[in-house]
């Protein structure tokens, strides 16, 4: 397990702004060739971040509280 999948999500999560549901779900599928377990929930898990950032009313609390949210392992 590595960060490898996670490290190329940043577009992911930006493509999905503002649906960090969104993201989250297109981030596993991308990473699925790359990784398995726990890199591709970590990738998963960033991107949602990134997307939940670009909310307009995004804070550093609503951002952390969308990755938990969506965290499964």
């Amino acid at each position: 397990v590595n960060c490898g999948a996670a490290m190329y999500m940043a577009p992911v999560g930006l493509v999905n702004a503002g649906h960090p549901e969104a993201a989250y779900a297109e981030a596993l599928e991308v990473a699925a060739p790359h990784q398995s377990s726990y890199g591709r929930e970590a990738a998963g898990v960033f991107a949602a971040a990134v997307a939940a950032a670009c909310h307009p009313d995004a804070t550093p609390a609503t951002v952390v509280d969308a990755a938990l949210a969506l965290a499964k392992d």
